[in-house]
Parts: C-alpha cells; sequence; structure tokens
C-alpha cells in the first residue's frame, strides 16, 4: 500500500491535510476529555470524492460504487466485485470467480522459472522430477 494512500486511509483525507476538492469541509469540534479531533462532515449523497496529486499525476477517487486509484504506471480499482490492479499491459483480477493473471510473461513463485504444462502438452516422465517437453511460453513456474 502506497504511502500517500495508506496516509488517507488511516487518518482521513481531509483531516491529514490532503487538499479538498468535494464539497465535504473539515471541521474541528472539542472531545472530552479535552481533546481536539479532525471530523469530516458527510459529501452530499452521489457526490464523488476526488483528491489529486499537486501535479496531477496521481489521482485517489471515492464514489458508491468504489474506490479507484490512478497514477502514470497504472491503477487499482476497488468494487464490490472485487479488485483489479493494472500496470502497463499488465493486470491482476481478484473476484468472485479466483484470481486472473494477464501480462505478456506471468512468473509464478520466482522471478524466473519453467513453462507451465498446459491442457495437452507432453510431459517427459521418465525424468526425476518430470519434466515439461513443451509448455507455455508466456507463464512460467517454479
Amino acid at each position: 500500500m502506497s504511502s500517500l494512500f495508506r496516509r488517507a486511509v488511516i487518518c482521513g483525507l481531509a483531516a491529514c491535510g490532503f487538499p479538498t476538492l468535494s464539497p465535504a469541509q473539515s471541521t474541528a469540534v472539542m472531545v472530552p476529555p479535552q481533546r481536539t479531533e479532525m471530523r469530516r462532515s458527510l459529501p452530499v449523497a452521489g457526490t464523488p470524492i476526488v483528491q489529486q496529486s499537486p501535479n496531477g499525476l496521481y489521482q485517489l477517487s471515492i464514489t458508491d460504487t468504489g474506490i479507484v486509484m490512478r497514477g502514470p504506471q497504472g491503477g487499482v480499482k476497488i468494487t464490490g466485485s472485487g479488485i483489479e490492479i493494472s500496470t502497463g499491459g499488465a493486470s491482476v483480477l481478484l473476484d468472485q470467480g479466483g484470481a486472473t493473471l494477464t501480462g505478456a510473461r506471468v512468473l509464478l513463485g520466482c522471478p524466473s522459472g519453467r513453462p507451465a504444462a498446459r491442457s495437452g502438452d507432453a510431459v517427459d516422465t521418465g525424468t526425476n522430477p518430470p519434466m515439461v517437453a513443451q509448455g507455455s511460453s508466456t507463464v512460467l513456474v517454479c
């Protein structure tokens, strides 16, 4: 989790000094025993909360249907149906159906590996351990 997102989640967007770009406002209230806490008023229903970095390269959007974080190299989308992480041409989708990994090359368990066997691929069982004779060129496993 990025430190910017962690900071926003832990202490609230406006309370931590993030610029407010929505109708939501911060107000200070006294809470016993003699403590000041920052509280955010709730935005008008249906109004998205959008926070953006000063240079405009990073954005955090919160709506009634989910949360989206965007940056120059990719983004994260969290909705009621799952979580999607994308960067360049690769993506990870986690939902009720499982995990879907998409990319030019998918490495499972290590930074390099051997081709994964697919349905119908030949496996040489005469070696110990058995070796995939011809496997996937994009999915490598350890």
